[in-house]
């Protein structure tokens, strides 16, 4: 904005003394002056470069393009660098008819010929003033303007984040969770892709629903960099269990790119406390299941033992049976000698026989042991 000290004004008169005059007037003041002879040359020098003039004054009067039409010319620009321009008109026509066609015209103030310096310079003041208020509250009121387009950006974000948390409460699976991230993501104009990592594999997504294998590659090998890892337009969010990729940030605006990773940051921490959730119930399943097979196993084993047992039972029976009646013919005679020894070696070979089938239960419950360690180590 323009101050008092340095403004410039643009004197447009087709009458060469009196353009003298009024440069001689304002020069005085201290304003820098530029000239024009006629409306059209005026027209042309302010579309061209409206930065230049801070205020117009303009004779009424002239050939081709008169003040009036000049002005109105301006207003309907529909530049406000060019619009917001305050014009003066000098005139020597003052009745309240002139003044209504000046103001309809769009003009700011009317100076009256033949020109008294110090009102012209006091009005010519006043317009500066007016112009300086005007930009200062038109700066206030983008200001303002912007601070509430970002509180209700910042609004709807919010209320997307957490219409996110309360769906990913309800999913069941992985598919659903990445869908409902990629509502959340497609509505910021993101695309996303997204790598879960399961202790048994890899689980790709993208909300094209296209995922070439060197952008996976990628994800995978970048997975162990920062947690916000930037290449590019590329951003990479890493967490323990999975990784987003958003494919186009706005590297030209900062300030969203900033509440952009933000933004992402809260919602990745509720995906990763999901998919950490779903682990959990994924393996308790495969726990139950691990649990019910070795209880199938178990309750085989102990009727195998069972039957084990009852066999040495039995073995050791027969033992004695043939002993109790061996000994009625005890005279231990040669054939009765052999006899009793038959009779152990019988005994010896079942409990042998009993024996390696402990050992084959024994190498299916090893056998057992090692599947479960392997499942719950991964």
């Amino acid at each position: 904005p323009m101050n008092q000290d340095n403004a410039t004004i643009l004197i447009v008169e087709d009458e060469p003394t009196q353009l003298e005059f009024h440069q001689i007037i304002l020069e005085n003041q201290g304003y820098r002056t530029i000239c024009a002879e006629n409306g059209n040359q005026a027209f042309e020098l302010i579309t061209a470069s409206p930065e230049k003039v801070d205020v117009i004054v303009s004779d009424v009067l002239m050939p081709e393009l008169d003040g009036y039409e000049l002005c109105k010319k301006l207003k309907a620009s529909g530049d406000d660098n060019i619009n917001s321009i305050p014009v003066i008109f000098v005139s020597s026509l003052t009745d309240l008819n002139e003044k209504l066609r000046g103001y309809a015209a769009g003009g700011d103030d009317y100076v009256p010929k033949p020109i008294e310096p110090e009102i012209f310079v006091e009005k010519l003041k006043n317009v500066i003033q007016i112009r300086k208020k005007n930009h200062a509250l038109k700066s206030q009121l983008n200001e303002s303007f912007n601070t509430a387009i970002q509180a209700m950006t910042y609004s709807s974000e919010l209320g997307r984040i957490l219409e996110f948390f309360s769906e990913s409460l309800r999913t069941e699976s992985y598919e659903e969770l990445v869908q409902s991230l990629f509502r959340v993501t497609d509505s910021y104009g993101l695309n996303a892709a997204v790598q879960i990592y399961l202790p048994e594999s890899i689980l790709n997504y993208s909300n094209t629903g296209a995922f070439s294998p060197l952008e996976a590659n990628i994800m995978e090998l970048a997975r162990h960099k920062a947690r916000f890892y930037d290449f590019g337009a590329r951003t990479l969010i890493n967490y323990k269990d999975f990784s987003l990729l958003i494919k186009n940030m706005p590297l030209d605006n900062p300030e969203r790119y900033g509440r952009l990773k933000d933004t992402l940051g809260s919602l990745c921490n509720a995906v990763e406390a999901k998919i950490t959730d779903l682990m959990r119930n994924n393996r308790a399943e495969q726990i139950q299941e691990i649990l019910a097979a070795l209880q199938n196993a178990m309750s085989g084993i102990d009727s195998a033992f069972q039957n084990i047992q009852k066999q040495n039972v039995a073995a050791i029976e027969n033992m004695r049976s043939d002993i109790e009646e061996a000994m009625l013919h005890l005279g231990l005679l040669e054939y009765q000698e052999e006899n009793i020894l038959g009779i152990s070696q019988r005994c010896l070979d079942q409990t042998k026989e009993v024996f390696f089938q402990g050992i084959e239960l024994n190498k299916q419950f090893d056998y057992i042991q090692q599947k479960l360690k392997r499942i719950l180590s991964k």
